[in-house]
C-alpha cells in the first residue's frame, strides 16, 4: 500500500502573495464594511484612484471642506461665545477646525494685517523715547548694529514680532491657569480650560484684525484716541468672556460677570507677559547675538 500523497510545500520566498481584496483595509487589513475602515479610518481604494480626474476631485473636496469648516468655526467663534469649546468637550469636533489650528490661523492673519496697516514712523518713536530707559536701550542697539536709532527701533519691533510668533502660545496657557483657579471647585480638567482659553485668545486676534484700521486714527490724538480704543477692546473682550463663561461653565448674571472680570484681568496680564518677553528676548538677541 502506497503512502498518501502529501501536499507540496513551497518555501516562504516562493509563496505567492495574497491577492489584494477591496473588502480589506489597505493600511491595517481589517475587513471593510463601508467606504472607511472602522479600525484606522483609511478610505477604501477605488478603481480610478490614481487618475487625474479623481485627484482633482479629491483636492477640490479637501479645499472645500477646509474652507467650510474655517468659515463655520469663525462665524460661531464670533457670534456664539463658548460654543466651540462646548462642542469640543462634548466630542462634536469634525465639523470645526481644532482649537490650536484655529488659534494659529488667526494669529497668522493678524500678523499679515499688521504688516499692511500704517504705523507711526520710527523717527517719532525715537523722539518720544529720548531720555528714557527705553531710549538708552535703542541707542545701545543702534551702536551694536551700526545703524541709526530709527533703524534700531524698526529692527527691535521686527525681531519682537518674530519672537511673539511662538511666545503667543503663553497667552492661552496662562489664561487656562487663571480659569482653573477661578473654577477650582468645578470638576473640569486643565485641557478643557485650555481649549476655552485658546478660543478666547483666537477671538482676541479676530477682534484685533477689525481694530487695527482704527489705530492710525487713534494715534493722531494719542492722549484721547489710544485710551478710547483700549477701553473699547476691553469692553468687547469682557462681554465675550461673560457670555463664554455662561455657555461653558453655566455661570450667568452677576456671578458669571465677576468671574469674567477676573479672567479679563488674567488675559490682559498674559498678553503683557508674552509681549514683554518678546521685547526682552528681541533686545537680548540684537545686543548679544
Amino acid at each position: 500500500m502506497s503512502a498518501p500523497a502529501l501536499p507540496a510545500i513551497l518555501p516562504d520566498a516562493a509563496a505567492p502573495a495574497p491577492a489584494a481584496s477591496s473588502d480589506a483595509c489597505a493600511s491595517c487589513g481589517a475587513a471593510l464594511l463601508g467606504d472607511f475602515c472602522h479600525a484606522c479610518g483609511e478610505r477604501r481604494v477605488q478603481p480610478d484612484e490614481l487618475t487625474l480626474r479623481a485627484f482633482a476631485r479629491e483636492v477640490a473636496s479637501e479645499v472645500g471642506d477646509l474652507d467650510s469648516r474655517t468659515y463655520r468655526s469663525l462665524r460661531l467663534l464670533i457670534t456664539r461665545p463658548g460654543f466651540l469649546t462646548a462642542e469640543f468637550v462634548a466630542g462634536r469636533r469634525r465639523a470645526y477646525l481644532g482649537p490650536l489650528k484655529l488659534f494659529l490661523a488667526a494669529f497668522a492673519a493678524i500678523l499679515v494685517a499688521s504688516s499692511v496697516v500704517a504705523r507711526r514712523p520710527a523717527d517719532d518713536a525715537v523722539a518720544r523715547m529720548n531720555g528714557s530707559w527705553m531710549g538708552g536701550i535703542v541707542d545701545a542697539i543702534a551702536a551694536r548694529q551700526g545703524v541709526s536709532s530709527a533703524q534700531a527701533v524698526e529692527r527691535l519691533n521686527a525681531t519682537a514680532v518674530s519672537h511673539l510668533s511662538w511666545l503667543s502660545l503663553l497667552v492661552p496657557l496662562i489664561l487656562a491657569g487663571a480659569v482653573a483657579l477661578v473654577f477650582a471647585r468645578r470638576r473640569h480638567g486643565y485641557v478643557e480650560h485650555l481649549v476655552f482659553a485658546l478660543h478666547v485668545a483666537t477671538f482676541s486676534f479676530v477682534m484685533g484684525i477689525f481694530t487695527l484700521p482704527m489705530e492710525p486714527l487713534a494715534q493722531r490724538r494719542p492722549a484721547i484716541g489710544i485710551p478710547l480704543l483700549a477701553a473699547l477692546s476691553l469692553g468687547v473682550m469682557g462681554f465675550y468672556l461673560w457670555r463664554a463663561v455662561a455657555r461653558v461653565y453655566g455661570d450667568d448674571g452677576w456671578r458669571g460677570g465677576w468671574r469674567a472680570g477676573v479672567l479679563l484681568v488674567g488675559f490682559s496680564l498674559a498678553q503683557s507677559v508674552a509681549g514683554g518677553l518678546a521685547m526682552v528676548t528681541a533686545t537680548l538677541a540684537l545686543l548679544y547675538l
